[in-house]
């Protein structure tokens, strides 16, 4: 028999049961004919937890963002809150810390749940390599975990750190730079994503191309539209489908969706037709959802 668990949410009380022995494989949300979301294993098998939420994400450094009544908390593998149910919008955890959206605000989120860098700044993304990304509404710039100013907030945007180097956008165009702020890929580009596996995307000239650290350009593409790298893989649009390449350039899934997110702990989110599903490495169907 399953112990149950009473967690309580704001204007809400939903019933959990604690995870059977079968649940520790991957956990991925599924939305059910309800048209709300619940967790199943990577065997698509029930976890034994009863969860009804309003969108649900996978699972990050052992916690979800999950979505009751309009707002977004975190919770852990057991289905308990690790956050109360307060948030306009939550990003997975990343390096210890989530950041989220409250009354128009940024702020980070521990892993006891706590707010905390409350009302520093306008807008907050997630730790990577130590740094995280934020604005005070006009420019980015990067702080450390403690709060405290790594980088001026003087960029029109910036993005992740990865590999030691950043996507930053400065006077219409992107570039990269490294960690003491120096200009390390120059600023001249339409589009950049981070990079990963010694490989960025970036857009020259209407142009998508694949580029190494250095700058120095791979392969040159036909694609229409293409994501930042993630475990080995791309997103790519081509002829109006998406599909995957690899650091190569070369297609792996052959384009057939008509949109599509990175891979994140081997599954990634595509949609067709106003649904969307989760696909393998192999892009195998995994998990299929509704809208």
């Amino acid at each position: 028999m399953f112990k149950q668990i009473a967690i309580y949410w704001p204007l809400s009380v939903i019933l959990l049961t604690t995870l059977p022995a079968r649940a520790q494989h991957k956990m991925v949300p599924m939305l059910m004919q309800n048209g709300r979301y619940t967790f199943v294993d990577s065997l698509k098998r029930n976890t034994g937890i009863e969860l009804f939420f309003d969108r649900a994400f996978p699972f990050s450094e052992h916690t979800a963002a999950v979505r009751v009544n309009g707002k977004w908390a975190l919770i852990n593998k057991m289905g308990a809150n690790v956050s109360e149910a307060l948030y306009d919008e939550i990003n997975p955890v990343s390096e210890g810390l989530a950041s989220a959206i409250q009354n128009h605000q940024g702020v980070y989120i521990d892993s006891t749940g706590k707010s905390v860098l409350q009302g520093l700044f306008v807008r907050t993304t997630s730790f990577s390599e130590g740094l995280a990304a934020v604005s005070d509404g006009r420019h980015w710039g990067y702080i450390k975990h403690d709060g405290t100013i790594a980088l001026p907030l003087e960029f029109e945007y910036a993005r992740k750190f990865s590999q030691g180097l950043a996507p930053i956008k400065m006077d219409g165009l992107w570039g990269y730079i490294g960690k003491k702020g120096n200009r390390a890929i120059p600023i001249m580009y339409q589009e950049a994503t981070p990079f990963s596996g010694g490989v960025a995307a970036v857009k020259l000239r209407n142009k998508w191309m694949l580029i190494n650290p250095q700058g120095i350009t791979i392969r040159q593409t036909n694609f229409e539209e293409m994501l930042g790298f993630s475990e080995g893989l791309a997103p790519a649009k081509y002829n109006g489908k998406w599909g995957f390449v690899n650091t190569n350039g070369r297609f792996v899934i052959e384009p057939r969706f008509e949109g599509a997110d990175g891979f994140e702990n081997g599954y990634a989110r595509v949609f067709n037709n106003g649904k969307r599903y989760y696909i393998n490495r192999l892009g195998s169907a995994f998990i299929e959802g509704g809208e």
